[in-house]
């Protein structure tokens, strides 16, 4: 399916959304359109911030995170997304 087609598909499926579920999918899209600027290089995060990603990194090595699918199952039942 080419751009055009897909950019049609997605109109028709948002226009049919109620009001409560526009808002939604609102938020999701200017997160997804946010995460697409390029993130901060590691040379300019502060100690604090690499101290915590590694942590993190630490914890995930530990089998101590939380799986993707984990989250997007509980993110879908917060926020009523099928």
């Amino acid at each position: 399916m080419n751009a055009t087609n897909l950019k049609i598909k997605l109109i028709k499926e948002i226009d049919s959304l109620d009001n409560k579920n526009i808002d939604k999918l609102y938020g999701i899209v200017m997160n997804f359109i946010n995460g697409q600027v390029e993130s901060e290089s590691w040379e300019s995060l502060t100690e604090v911030q690499k101290a915590g990603i590694d942590s993190g990194i630490n914890q995930l090595d530990q089998n101590k995170g939380i799986s993707h699918n984990m989250v997007m199952e509980e993110l879908k039942k917060k926020y009523e997304i099928k």
